[in-house]
């Protein structure tokens, strides 16, 4: 009926600003249409936005009751199971989803790339042949058939496709940042360990105990409520500001700021983190400095750093002189949780920052600070450091290693990773979390689909030439060969070493 289109139109709709409250109304609407298609697809989308994969997974289920033949539910299915690493399971959705949609092209390009991830490497480069021929121009497929007949050791199989596929991203800027969201999506499920911020504080910690890399430059972080005790503690200490976060969200849905640890949450889920007291400020404002990394190989490890980033700002002007607990937008950088509530300060920070989106570049922020005395060089060999640590920490955990398997080094590249950062006063760098999904627009400096880093970053996930004119190449002798091209054609990056 109407009034239920109009009921999950609200939900979406407040998916934007407050994902727990759109959670809430969406079982509450299956409670009362338990059969409804369109209402189970909410909870299930409500889910997977909160990343409740096994929640996504069960609502899903229960539409395959209602409509067992329905495309859209299988190839849901198959991206909650790729999500918890059920590769298994996520092929037989990804496959049933083509059979029962064959025009749709992305069920039978993720059911190659699976196959592959599974070990069934020959299948994978049937199944995304086949598909090619089809659509010529599907860029994922093709990029997935590259790593494929690579694994296979069809070198100058690979190269060709290599070739094919760089001269179409380089007519088609529009593809190529389709592509790179695309694959941003579809990645190793481990990245989930460092993206949950209570599992990255546990990681660093464990790291620092056993004499390891650790990664000082993350806040005082307690994962609630196992760690409430360590919070009270700490807050002995040195009393202060506190600031609650989702473990496994992002984009500022959740936040609040507390000044007692018996404010702070009871149930699991969240993470409570020391705040930085003494931000630097750029026109009186907060901001928020993302990071990019960009892996091309984990065996061997080739990790590289965007020179630049992204900046956003809060909207509201920094007051220290309190707490200012509800005040949100003068804390924290998310705008689009505040809807149009922030709408009159946000086109404030548009003005005082002279930016119609209220971001700059690192590069602008660096002239900014250069002008008023910063030693930017010295800037930049901090935030340097902060990556190579969290590479470190990675490397230790396991996380490259893990995607290494037989005729499998290449099932899960390239990868793009966004750090948060904060800077403070005295130029010192804290990690406030991990971005491993960060959005198409606000990748790099910004920019979205016509930013010029993206071609870059197909020059050096694509390269070409790696098999050419080479007699008795091995995969060892081959992967070395495209780390050599890829150091010729760096551009924007620099290599880490972790």
């Amino acid at each position: 009926s109407d009034d239920i289109a109009r009921a999950v139109q609200r939900v979406h709709a407040r998916m934007r600003t407050d994902i727990f409250a759109a959670a809430r109304e969406a079982r509450l609407l299956a409670k009362r249409l338990p059969d409804h298609f369109d209402v189970l697809m909410l909870v299930a989308y409500t889910c997977m936005r909160l990343r409740d994969y096994t929640g996504a997974t069960a609502a899903l289920n229960a539409v395959l009751r209602v409509a067992p033949d329905h495309h859209v539910v299988r190839f849901n299915l198959g991206i909650c199971a790729n999500k918890v690493g059920n590769y298994g399971a996520a092929l037989t959705h990804f496959a049933a989803a083509a059979r029962q949609q064959p025009r749709e092209h992305m069920p039978a390009a993720l059911a190659g790339r699976t196959l592959h991830r599974v070990g069934r490497i020959d299948d994978a480069i049937s199944t995304l042949s086949r598909l090619l021929k089809r659509v010529p121009v599907h860029a994922a497929a093709r990029l997935w058939l590259v790593h494929a007949m690579r694994d296979a050791g069809l070198f100058e199989a690979a190269d060709q496709q290599a070739r094919l596929l760089s001269a179409s991203l380089r007519d088609d800027p529009k593809s190529l940042a389709m592509l790179i969201g695309f694959i941003q999506e579809h990645d190793f499920h481990g990245w989930r360990e460092v993206d949950d911020k209570g599992q990255l504080a546990r990681l660093a910690r464990a790291s620092t105990v056993a004499g390891g890399p650790g990664l000082d430059q993350l806040p005082a972080s307690f994962v609630m409520p196992d760690e409430r005790r360590a919070l009270a503690d700490a807050e002995h200490q040195q009393p202060g500001l506190w600031i609650v976060k989702p473990t496994s969200l992002h984009n500022g849905h959740g936040i609040h700021l507390v000044n007692r640890s018996d404010d702070a949450p009871d149930e699991p889920g969240w993470v409570v983190q020391q705040y930085v007291r003494a931000p630097y400020l750029v026109e009186g404002r907060k901001f928020s400095l993302r990071l990019f990394l960009l892996l091309t190989s984990v065996e061997p490890l080739r990790i590289y750093l965007f020179k630049g980033g992204r900046v956003v700002f809060s909207v509201e002007p920094y007051d220290s002189t309190g707490d200012h607990l509800d005040r949100l937008p003068m804390h924290i950088t998310h705008t689009t949780v505040y809807g149009d509530a922030v709408a009159a300060q946000f086109e404030e920070t548009k003005r005082a920052v002279q930016h119609d989106n209220a971001e700059w570049s690192y590069a602008r922020l660096a002239a900014y600070m250069r002008e008023r005395g910063t030693d930017t060089e010295r800037l930049w060999h901090v935030l340097r450091t902060l990556a190579n640590d969290v590479v470190a920490l990675l490397r230790e955990r396991g996380i490259f290693a893990a995607q290494v398997k037989p005729r499998g080094r290449y099932a899960f590249l390239p990868k793009v990773l966004g750090l948060d950062v904060l800077i403070d006063d005295k130029l010192r760098a804290w990690l406030t979390e991990v971005e491993t999904g960060p959005t198409l627009d606000g990748l790099f400096d910004g920019g979205g689909q016509d930013n010029p880093a993206f071609q870059n970053v197909a020059a050096l996930a694509v390269v070409t030439g790696a098999g050419a004119q080479m007699q008795q190449l091995n995969e060892d002798t081959y992967a070395a060969r495209l780390g050599a091209l890829e150091a010729e054609q760096l551009g924007q990056f620099e290599p880490l070493n972790g």
